[in-house]
């Protein structure tokens, strides 16, 4: 394409089988890719010279991949790297500089949607296209003659053995829209974490109607007191008395009118106090700076209505490295049977040509389906049932130099719902496939057809 194609080099080394000295755990690699460009007036770039890139690290023994037919042989991880082929390169060379070297290269074409499917399914073979298509070398049958090119099994790694036992993604601020600059508030199901922590000013418990639960009265920032926020959705509207007692003591009472109630309670001292709340059959209450030992969390956050029109958002990229956008998806309850996501990252400048070790899909096509029972709500809304699918992930990798990106979305067909963006840092992730590499040992110089 008039961007150039993206290429993915991914590298592994072969060490000694187990029990063989040395028995090293890790493994330096050295390779060296150049791209060769066509000759002048061949509509390629005549003039430019070869550019050669160096792919040159570390790489740990995996206890995930082993060789097909060579199972005793250890094989490290793969360091995995990213270029861009500039338009009118004609052919990649590859070489390495350090024996027992497997390489495996994959391409793309940076327009193509990324295709995702949202809950993934169990099957790894109906996880939708591919992200990534192999390439081998022009002479492969030769490569095969010389028992060069090599099959690989791979599983992949446990998360905790991937990631050190960290969260893939640690979130640290919402991303607001630029369109529309409608904002919703939804009430969302929260797990706390282990350990009794501290209820944010968003918190809310469910309570209980009709009889007494202990709980624990939090003041924001050590306070002596706290004034409660009470929600109480009412499903048909159908009216009636909602009261609260602290201490076996009267201390709120008003009439709900339509399906959604905001109210405040009166001052009540921080500590752990008795809370009794009554309404109507059917009306579920939510009381905020409340804890409990066994009491459902809800957590009241904003996000952007979509439906028929798009949702665009500008992304700040801070760092040179690898960071994420987390999309939080909530369709309504009357939305039926998997809905069409649409994805688009812009960009104002074209990438570089690396190398990166990590890389940006800027288009996903991504099939989600909010699956069980509707657990969030709409609030000032008449209090909209909300079924939240699994959150859309994108990376936005090396690739993307710091800087402004605009970030939109759409439903591809009628759909309502609302999304919440956020951006955080990047943790590692497992990955898993079945490939076939290319081994190389000094001297040896594949070459790969340039075209996309």
């Amino acid at each position: 394409g008039d961007g150039g194609v993206p290429y993915r080099i991914d590298v592994r080394r072969m060490l000694p089988p187990r029990g063989e000295a040395p028995e090293e755990e890790s493994a330096l690699y050295d390779v060296r890719v150049r791209q060769r460009c066509g000759p002048a007036g061949s509509g390629g770039d005549g003039d430019r010279p070869e550019a050669e890139m160096v792919l040159a690290g570390c790489v740990d023994v995996s206890p995930y991949a082993e060789l097909a037919g060579d199972e005793a042989q250890r094989i490290t991880g793969a360091a995995r790297h990213y270029i861009l082929a500039s338009p009118g390169v004609r052919e990649i060379e590859i070489r390495s500089e350090i024996d027992a070297t497997l390489i495996a290269i994959y391409n793309r074409l940076d327009a193509l949607p990324r295709q995702v499917r949202l809950p993934a399914p169990s099957d790894p073979c109906e996880r939708g296209g591919w992200d990534w298509f192999p390439r081998y070398p022009d002479n492969t049958a030769q490569w095969e003659a010389r028992r060069k090119l090599r099959s690989l099994r791979i599983q992949p790694a446990p998360p905790a053995d991937a990631a050190g036992g960290e969260p893939r993604y640690s979130l640290w601020r919402r991303v607001a829209p630029v369109w529309p600059r409608e904002t919703l508030d939804l009430l969302v199901p929260w797990i706390r974490a282990p350990g009794g922590e501290r209820p944010a000013a968003g918190d809310y418990l469910e309570l209980p109607l009709g009889r007494e639960e202990t709980v624990r009265v939090a003041g924001g920032a050590g306070a002596a007191e706290a004034r409660p926020r009470i929600i109480a959705l009412d499903p048909f509207g159908g009216g009636g008395e909602l009261s609260a007692e602290v201490d076996r003591r009267i201390v709120f009472s008003t009439e709900l009118r339509g399906r959604v109630g905001l109210f405040r309670l009166p001052s009540v001292p921080s500590g752990i106090h008795s809370l009794r709340v009554d309404a109507p059959e059917g009306v579920r209450v939510f009381a905020s700076g409340l804890s409990s030992e066994d009491g459902p969390a809800y957590r009241r956050l904003s996000a952007t209505p979509i439906g028929g029109g798009r949702v665009s958002c500008d992304v700040i990229k801070e760092s040179a490295g690898e960071e994420m956008l987390i999309a939080r998806v909530f369709l309504e309850e009357s939305v039926q049977g998997p809905v069409d996501l649409c994805a688009e990252i812009r960009l104002l400048e074209p990438k570089g040509e690396g190398p990166f070790q990590s890389w940006t899909f800027l288009r996903h096509q991504v099939s989600l389906e909010a699956a069980g029972e509707a657990g969030a709500f709409l609030l000032r809304r008449e209090g909209i049932a909300l079924r939240e699918a699994e959150p859309l992930t994108i990376e936005l990798g090396e690739d993307l130099p710091p800087g402004l990106y605009r970030v939109e979305f759409h439903f591809s067909a009628a759909a309502r719902g609302c999304v919440r963006l956020s951006q955080g840092r990047k943790e590692p992730r497992p990955f898993g496939s079945v490939t076939r590499m290319v081994s190389l040992e000094r001297g040896d110089e594949p070459e790969i057809d340039g075209d996309g």
